[in-house]
């Protein structure tokens, strides 16, 4: 599979795109590694995050025009950070992050800085941050599968905005 997929990137993926994503599967490959053979003591939800968000905007790099781009990018880094913090903490119960109360200040940031430049992706940047306060308020009456999967489902809200978009994203 690996090979194939391979080989479609290579040949149908724009240059620019396929170097990015070589890069990109540079640092999963690091992340792999780190996380197997060290077992290191700092947050995985914050690389995982991190490079996840850096893949899922990996055409868009090549058009990010100004720093609202920028921090489009960011804030959705951070709602990938908040869901993999919140299905560690849901199913823990650790205590170590206030779940509803970062996404709402993610929410916050997105409709507060980006709604002139981007009002399309702060929308639904504040539509998963809500989403993500709701599953945080619910986390006792709903299962740890149905946590997970509506967590992952939060991440879903731009399908919803697409309709809204055209050239405006």
């Amino acid at each position: 599979m690996l090979a194939t997929t391979s080989w479609f990137a290579w040949t149908w993926l724009p240059r620019e795109i396929f170097e990015r994503g070589a890069w990109l599967s540079a640092a999963v490959l690091v992340y792999f590694a780190s996380v197997h053979c060290l077992r290191p003591n700092w947050p995985k939800e914050a690389a995982v995050a991190a490079i996840f968000g850096l893949g899922a905007s990996l055409a868009a790099w090549t058009h990010l025009e100004t720093s609202y781009d920028v921090l489009t990018v960011v804030l959705f880094a951070c709602l990938c950070w908040i869901n993999c913090a919140a299905i560690s903490e849901w199913e823990q119960g650790a205590g170590r992050w206030p779940i509803g109360i970062l996404a709402a200040c993610v929410g916050l940031a997105a409709i507060a800085v980006l709604h002139h430049h981007r009002p399309v992706l702060a929308g639904a940047e504040a539509a998963s941050a809500v989403a993500f306060v709701l599953l945080d308020r619910s986390r006792l009456r709903l299962s740890a599968d149905a946590l997970r999967v509506l967590a992952d489902v939060a991440l879903l809200s731009p399908i919803f905005f697409l309709p809204l978009a055209g050239s405006a994203l």
